[in-house]
């Protein structure tokens, strides 16, 4: 899927645990424009732990970033920027110091730091929010000229404690396919595998047939962002709102 996307000249990105990562893999995706490996850990026991995985898997997907950063070319234009992604939960918070740490030192681009969205909401945080804010302030430090931390953890807290969107109008969904594993279309990740974020199935039609049809345009245009649960898109849906208003408070001033 990946090469037919390449092939016809659209732009890739990808987010990926690494763990069935090959030499192959690193041979396509070095012409992708991004590539994060999402590791949420900074040793492997935690990795193993957090992911029902096999230690050996954490220095799999390790070498799987080292790969990739060796395969780019001299030219920034020529190469995928590679990213580690780490999302705090009350397993792994003590580790994103050295997991900043270890992406750099694998060569890594980047590191997002985001937090864990579960049903709890902010009260899931509430045992450790002060010191998991601090080891991510301590963690977003060790950013250099070469390797950004994009501390991003507040922001997601934030986003929890404004419980369910105060706006309609979902800009986000109007510009992201989701795609299920059940084959039916949803709204977003927020809303995946339940009945509220269904748009409609292509198991027994093509995806361009359904996405165009009648039906899944009057789902799509009737969302009431209000009753979502809590979002992580509130920032682009701001974002996006302010770009479609025809006269946009104070565009006037820079």
């Amino acid at each position: 899927m990946c090469e037919m996307i390449l092939g016809e000249e659209i732009d890739l990105a990808l987010v990926t645990n690494g763990v069935l990562w090959t030499p192959e893999h690193t041979e396509v995706l070095q012409h992708a424009k991004w590539v994060r490996f999402s590791i949420d850990a900074g040793c492997a026991e935690t990795y193993a732990s957090y992911r029902h995985a096999r230690p050996e898997a954490y220095d799999k997907v390790r070498e799987a970033v080292r790969q990739l950063t060796r395969s780019r070319k001299s030219h920034i234009n020529d190469r995928p920027l590679v990213g580690v992604g780490f999302v705090v939960n009350d397993r792994n918070w003590l580790e994103v110091v050295e997991a900043a740490k270890r992406a750099r030192d694998d060569g890594a681009d980047n590191l997002r730091i985001s937090a864990l969205f579960q049903p709890q909401g902010a009260a899931y945080f509430r045992n450790f929010y002060a010191e998991a804010k601090e080891a991510c302030r301590e963690a977003a430090s060790l950013a250099t000229e070469t390797f950004t931390v994009f501390n991003m953890f507040c922001d997601r807290l934030q986003d929890l404690f404004a419980a369910s969107p105060d706006y309609s109008f979902c800009g986000t969904s109007r510009m992201m396919t989701y795609l299920g594993a059940d084959c039916t279309v949803y709204t977003c990740c927020m809303n995946a595998y339940n009945e509220r974020g269904i748009l409609g199935s292509f198991k027994d039609q093509r995806l361009v047939d359904l996405w165009t049809s009648s039906l899944l345009i009057e789902k799509l245009f009737s969302l009431d962002a209000t009753q979502c649960p809590p979002c992580m898109y509130n920032g682009k849906n701001s974002a996006i709102a302010y770009a479609m208003d025809p006269l946009p408070p104070h565009v006037n001033f820079v």
